[in-house]
Formats: C-alpha cells, sequence, structure tokens
C-alpha cells in the first residue's frame, strides 16, 4: 500500500473515491492466490468480497447462471414484445380520439377507424 492510503496504482475510481484495500490479512490472500493459482491482484479483490478459497472457481466460472439466462432470456424477450405491443395499440387509438374529437364527419371518423384496423 502506498502512503496516501490508495490500493491500486489509480489512486482514485471513476467516482472519484479513494481506492482503498478492504482486507489486510495476508494469510488470507495468500491462501486464496496459492490454492486456486489466481495472480495477488484478483485474491486480495476475492478476500474483501469474502469469498472462502473453496468457492473462488465457482464463483469466476458460474456455470449454473448459463442456463438460467437460456431459460429467462426469451420470457424476457416475450414479455418486451408484449409491452411494446399494448403501447403501440394504446397510443395508437389515443391518436384516433384526439384526431376525432377535431373531426365533425362520421364518415370521415369511420374512414378513421377502418384505417387502423389491422388486417390478419
Amino acid at each position: 500500500m502506498t502512503n496516501n492510503g490508495s490500493f491500486l496504482e489509480n489512486k482514485f475510481s471513476a467516482k472519484g473515491s479513494l481506492w482503498k484495500e478492504r482486507v489486510s490479512d495476508l494469510e488470507k490472500i495468500s491462501i486464496i492466490e496459492n490454492e486456486n493459482k489466481i495472480p495477488k491482484l484478483l485474491a486480495k479483490i476475492l478476500a474483501g468480497r469474502e469469498i472462502p478459497s473453496s468457492d473462488v472457481e465457482s464463483f469466476l466460472n458460474p456455470e449454473v447462471l448459463i442456463p438460467v439466462f437460456g431459460v429467462l432470456l426469451p420470457v424476457f424477450i416475450i414479455l418486451i414484445v408484449f409491452v411494446a405491443d399494448t403501447k403501440k395499440n394504446k397510443y395508437k387509438y389515443d391518436a384516433l380520439i384526439e384526431v376525432s374529437k377535431n373531426v365533425k364527419d362520421s364518415e370521415e371518423i369511420s374512414g378513421l377507424l377502418n384505417s387502423f384496423k389491422e388486417s390478419k
């Protein structure tokens, strides 16, 4: 650690906060580094996040998350499409109502309604 209290060569984070070392337990850092064959900086970060040495492999390689995201991604896509379609229809009919307020002829309103009908 340098004399100004910063943890890394970059003294400040993107938000301007001073980088400070979370863990000063060198034995814990050394165990994580040696058991998992990872760089010392990564071992310091993992020790600071209180990741035990036995969980480092699963933390760095989250194999369980891949199937979960694989299942959830189509659900999110369907949800996004549904929300977008609902908003599109709402805005379309809101626009129709606003236009019809200014139109006096019922035939023109009927023509507007027909133009908004979607062909199936």
